[in-house]
């Protein structure tokens, strides 16, 4: 099943494609540990997700389910976090005097 879901491009569909051909089928999926097979949706899946930097780095083969459930919670958990969904693009964190470490809170000083 061919995807390009955010703007992902030839090089991720062809390394997508060695992997689909490579799967053993009923291989465990390390997101559920459920089995996957070649005709089932499947993702490669950033294991350093994307939004974190993970763009070049390693990535596996998932269910497509597992795939969108992590990236869901990865928003949700970045979200509140005061953080964007993409590294070059955060909302501001500055530095917290109160935590001694980068906050996006409103009792930061340097707001």
């Amino acid at each position: 099943m061919p995807s390009n879901a955010s703007g992902l491009g030839h090089h991720h569909q062809a390394r997508r494609r060695a992997m689909l051909a490579a799967l053993v089928p009923g291989t465990p999926c390390e997101l559920c540990q459920r089995p996957m097979y070649p005709e089932r949706p499947l993702d490669v899946d950033h294991v350093i997700p994307r939004a974190e930097g993970g763009a070049h780095g390693p990535v596996r083969l998932v269910h497509r389910g597992c795939n969108a459930r992590r990236g869901q919670a990865l928003g949700v958990q970045r979200r509140r976090a005061g953080v964007g969904m993409r590294p070059d693009t955060p909302k501001t964190l500055r530095w917290c005097e109160a935590h001694e470490a980068y906050c996006s809170t409103s009792h930061s000083r340097a707001w």
